[in-house]
């Protein structure tokens, strides 16, 4: 009677290890980040076993292993605060993502809009409509091209941090079996790699954040505004809730008594008639809109918030394919790996006699400067130098902080700054 009791018992057991509710509850506090951003990310339908486990019983046995170590760490509290990444532990791509997902499957280019809002008084509205080269191969044309022609090679590179967002070494081997290593440490091309993380790329190195994505301030309250959550007739309101956002808190009550408190007080003192006259529920939906935002990006108790997890997909708030698209890493021939934007996606204007047009480089909306053409001097930078996710850095913040010194463009400033 015993032994089917326990075979039923090890089977169910079994099971539930795999289960999503035993990686997220089991280890509440020190899981909670990742079990929250898995429940509402595309992927909240697969298990965590098969993306962090994979088939077969090597995997298994090493992850059950792996978990003893990690179970007697929460017992000990000797865990990190955050958690790392886990990309360096998981299996290739080839092995979890490829079972469900065809990147050699040939898409050609999609259409994506973007939609932003200013955080000005009226929360103006701009979108950003792109054609994406999310490519593939076509063997029936013998088209092979776009963002996922990187899967149908053979890429290797090194990161020396453990977030994978310092590249110095990445080497390309073709079909002929042909190698060609490019650098930005100023070594020879011949000389050994960098010690660090040695990997060879697969989908999550772009898609590193795809059931644990962690969203920035920017991005959680366009999304909001845009679907009609927020009330764009709030003067400011964009700014005010990423302001509040941005902001370290010592626990999540802290966080939404001050959230609540700071937003109905500057709509009080500042705005009074949007207090009352029944216009206060927009208000109060921003607040909870707001604390929503926190809820599910930032959690004090593990010291995780949107900027603790980099995502790769772009290059908007973090260097993402500017790892290794950055016009720095040069080969022996001294030819970079490319950085145009024509390279990924082509951009569609509308005129204002409401035509629209095709352009290779991105316009970008906001103008820092009069006298500049587009961007100046500052075109030379990455994206999220000043897009960070949280309040739009001004010319102070970074000038006199010298943050500029620490990255890319500082050659192009220099040259610059005397004539303007």
């Amino acid at each position: 009677l015993m032994l089917p009791i326990l075979g039923i018992s090890g089977y169910e057991g079994y099971h539930y290890t795999e289960s999503a509710q035993f990686c997220t509850n089991v280890c509440h506090t020190v899981m909670e980040p990742q079990g929250t951003t898995y429940a509402y990310s595309p992927h909240a339908r697969v298990s965590c076993a098969e993306c962090h486990i994979g088939a077969g019983a090597s995997p298994f046995v090493k992850s059950k292993l792996s978990g003893l170590r990690q179970v007697l760490a929460v017992w000990r509290e000797s865990y990190s605060k955050p958690i790392p990444p886990a990309i360096s532990e998981l299996r290739p791509a080839r092995e979890t993502c490829e079972q469900c997902h065809w990147p050699q499957k040939f898409f050609g280019k999609q259409l994506r809009p973007v939609v932003h809002f200013s955080s000005d008084e009226k929360n103006s509205r701009y979108e950003v409509q792109m054609l994406l080269k999310t490519g593939g191969a076509d063997e029936s044309l013998g088209v092979s091209e776009g963002i996922h022609m990187h899967m149908l090679q053979d890429v290797e590179y090194v990161a020396v941090d453990d977030h994978m967002q310092k590249i110095p070494w990445v080497r390309y081997t073709d079909a002929s079996g042909k190698s060609t290593i490019f650098r930005d440490d100023g070594q020879p091309n011949d000389a050994p790699p960098p010690d660090g993380h040695r990997r060879r790329l697969d989908c999550m190195d772009c898609h590193n954040r795809g059931a644990h994505e962690f969203r920035a301030p920017q991005e959680s309250v366009d999304h909001l505004l845009d679907a009609g959550k927020i009330d764009t007739k709030l003067p400011f309101v964009k700014r005010e809730i990423v302001n509040v956002l941005s902001e370290e808190y010592a626990d999540k009550d802290a966080a939404m008594t001050t959230i609540s408190d700071k937003i109905e007080a500057f709509y009080r003192t500042s705005y009074p008639e949007m207090t009352d006259n029944g216009k206060s529920e927009s208000v109060k939906n921003a607040v909870q809109a707001a604390q929503q935002i926190y809820g599910n990006s930032v959690f004090p108790a593990m010291k995780v918030s949107w900027k603790s997890y980099p995502n790769n997909i772009g290059h908007l708030n973090s260097p993402g394919c500017f790892r290794c698209h950055n016009g720095r890493h040069i080969n022996e021939e001294g030819v970079p790996i490319s950085s145009e934007c024509d390279v990924c996606h082509t951009f569609l204007h509308r005129s204002e006699s409401g035509d629209t047009y095709v352009q290779d480089i991105f316009d970008h909306p906001m103008k820092i400067h009069d006298k500049w053409d587009g961007l100046g001097p500052h075109a030379t930078m990455r994206c999220d130098q000043c897009h960070t996710g949280g309040p739009i850095l001004g010319c102070t913040e970074c000038h006199e902080s010298g943050a500029w010194l620490e990255e890319r463009g500082v050659e192009a400033f220099r040259k610059t700054s005397r004539t303007h």
